[in-house]
């Protein structure tokens, strides 16, 4: 087996942050244990920023502190 290259890495990396599919298919345990950790953690980071920011966007209220540029200014 060949060793990957610096392209195909970032390309992978490139891609599970993006969520689209890769065309690396590892062979060895040591290699196979490691692309689901990455999948995982990027599967959950990317519910983590989805959740926060539904949150986020469905408040019910959402105020600033500030009503006028006057109060702006003195703070």
């Amino acid at each position: 087996q060949k060793p990957y290259s610096l392209g195909h890495c970032s390309w992978f990396v490139y891609g599970a942050l993006m969520k689209q599919g890769s065309t690396l298919s590892p062979i060895a345990d040591s290699t196979r244990l490691l692309f689901a950790t990455w999948w995982i953690f990027i599967t959950i980071l990317t519910s983590f920023y989805t959740a926060n920011l539904t949150a986020f966007l469905t408040l019910s209220q959402f105020t600033l502190p500030y009503n006028t540029v006057n109060d702006i200014l003195t703070k």
